[in-house]
């Protein structure tokens, strides 16, 4: 998970740099400081959280992808958002999108800050691989 972590903090790095020629000085300083604040407070974030998260969701996985392939598609929608609405409302999830509230403008669209309610629309067995 801390790869996951330094990857976000790294892709939101890479889409600034992009905008660097039209930054003023004091404006690159601002959102420097704003990294730095974003990165010591990722730091804080429970690791443990994180860990638990990814394997319980490497867990079910193989489980929505039989009930998909069994034709089970509202159990295994309804199975994926439960754990959907559990992960959003995880405090270590929580904390990252505390950590990266002042940074939202300036990174790409991570599907990690969506609410599940975002993803109501899409159905788990229809999500790409």
């Amino acid at each position: 998970m801390k790869q996951w972590i330094s990857m976000l903090l790294f892709i939101s790095t890479s889409a600034l740099a992009q905008d660097f020629q039209a930054m003023s000085e004091k404006d690159m300083e601002i959102m420097m400081k704003q990294m730095q604040e974003m990165q010591a407070c990722m730091a804080t974030v429970d690791q443990a959280e994180l860990k638990d998260l990814e394997q319980r969701w490497n867990k079910l996985n193989p489980k929505l992808k039989q009930l998909c392939n069994q034709g089970k598609r509202d159990e295994a929608q309804k199975t994926a958002l439960s754990l959907s609405k559990e992960t959003a409302n995880n405090p270590a999830i929580q904390a990252i999108a505390r950590c990266s509230e002042n940074m939202r403008d300036m990174m790409p669209d991570m599907p990690f800050m969506k609410s599940p309610e975002d993803y109501a629309e899409l159905h788990i067995c229809d999500m790409p691989k």
